[in-house]
């Protein structure tokens, strides 16, 4: 009776510690990098995305332009379109915050101003956009 117990513990441990690893719904990581990107669109000062908040109690799979895995609740599309305002500028978008979206299988970061840059000693230096690759306003369409 004792293992039994035991077992139970433990078996409720390991639930609560995979429930306490996701924010409603998705891994953390990815909320976190959802964060970052909204501060990077709205740089220097803009307002897109209001609903994207830290300690939003609501599930992150509900944020516009998230779209999460049924089963997972992974982030696997990315609806970024036209979400960086116009007065703001160029975006010099780092690839980077996309990391932590191992399921990503769609982005769209359409007219946004978006713009290659490099980081160079003297700063950032925005390159001009391929126009291969470029496409009605967005890169990776």
């Amino acid at each position: 009776m004792e293992f039994g117990r035991t077992f139970l513990r433990l078996l409720s441990w390991v639930i609560l510690t995979l429930a306490m690893s996701r924010c409603h719904g998705f891994l953390e990581a990815e909320r976190l990098a959802l964060l970052q990107i909204k501060t990077s669109i709205n740089h220097p000062n803009g307002t897109s995305m209001p609903e994207w908040k830290d300690g939003n109690t609501g599930d992150c799979c509900d944020w516009s332009g998230v779209k999460c895995h049924k089963a997972t609740r992974s982030i696997i599309a990315l609806d970024l379109s036209e979400e960086r305002q116009y007065e703001l500028g160029d975006w010099c978008l780092n690839a980077s915050l996309f990391r932590p979206f191992e399921s990503l299988t769609n982005l769209d970061l359409s007219f946004n101003q978006l713009v290659i840059c490099t980081d160079d000693e003297g700063g950032r230096i925005p390159l001009k956009p391929d126009p291969l690759v470029q496409r009605e306003g967005g890169l990776f369409q």
